[in-house]
């Protein structure tokens, strides 16, 4: 499968730049998924409660109709568009021109140098503009890190996605310009790694080796955050990700190390569809 085939929707607006970051991003999605601070590992008792007993209504009492169920509420925000600027198959070397302030004259930080490989294709969500320079979120420690890159080394684009995660009802929500496009039953952090709650993005776009029937499914997006109780693991730092999974049992309960775990329908629905840099927000 070419790397143009994992992303067949287009959306209005995208720039050449963009197609190329839909288009270059095979090889990386080859990768190991080290930096995941995930994976299945041992096994989750689900308890089934017993029905209740139906309960025949009198002849001489009027049946009353069924209530209405109701219908779950929306929880997709009003429709906003995402800026997301990009390093097109750049050196990892340049990834550290992303500086602590809009000022080129003092040394860059390099926020991708813990645990991170993210060479070829880098994105970055964009805060705001002032000049010459964007203020982005960057997909490193701590968490909610933020810099400066100058606006003449990247490309921009925009996209009307998110991902909404609520952990304590385990439901993910694609939502399309304030609509709902897609919703999964999801497997969250156990008690003791628990997935953080938090405003993250997708950085990257894997096929993991296991393939489809592997721990991780067939795709996994790695987010731009971190696990608060995960700093090495699998070869890896803790990155979050959200993945298919080989148990799908265990979707709708606490059986990960902190990822977000989706059926393998709907995470390669996810990555047919979905552009790199979309928000993740993660409610409790």
């Amino acid at each position: 499968m070419s790397s143009h085939d994992l992303h067949l929707r287009e959306f209005t607006g995208q720039t050449e730049a963009a197609e190329r970051i839909r288009r270059n991003h095979d090889g990386r999605r080859r990768r190991v998924l080290a930096g995941l601070g995930a994976v299945l590992l041992g096994a989750t008792t689900i308890g089934v409660g017993g029905a209740s007993a139906a309960v025949k209504p009198s002849s001489k009492t009027k049946t009353k109709s069924a209530p209405t169920a109701t219908v779950p509420s929306n929880p997709c925000p009003a429709s906003t568009n995402t800026t997301v600027a990009a390093l097109i198959n750049t050196k990892y070397a340049n990834v550290s021109k992303v500086y602590e302030t809009a000022d080129d004259t003092k040394q860059p930080r390099n926020y991708l140098a813990v645990g991170i490989d993210l060479a070829g294709d880098i994105v970055y969500t964009v805060n705001k503009t002032e000049g010459d320079w964007l203020n982005v979120n960057v997909p490193s420690r701590p968490n909610g890190a933020v810099g400066w890159i100058k606006k003449n080394e990247v490309s921009t684009f925009q996209h009307p996605y998110l991902i909404k995660i609520e952990l304590g009802i385990r439901r993910l929500t694609v939502c399309n310009a304030g609509r709902i496009i897609q919703q999964e039953k999801i497997g969250v952090g156990k008690s003791e790694r628990p997935t953080p709650t938090g405003n993250f993005y997708t950085a990257d776009l894997l096929r993991p080796k296991g393939g489809p029937n592997g721990a991780y499914g067939p795709f996994a997006f790695g987010l731009s955050g971190f696990s608060d109780t995960v700093f090495d693991f699998a070869g890896g730092d803790g990155r979050l990700g959200i993945h298919g999974t080989n148990h799908p049992e265990l979707l709708g309960t606490p059986a990960s190390n902190g990822c977000i775990r989706v059926s393998n329908a709907g995470i390669t629905k996810m990555a047919k569809t979905l552009p790199l840099g979309v928000p993740v927000q993660i409610t409790a």
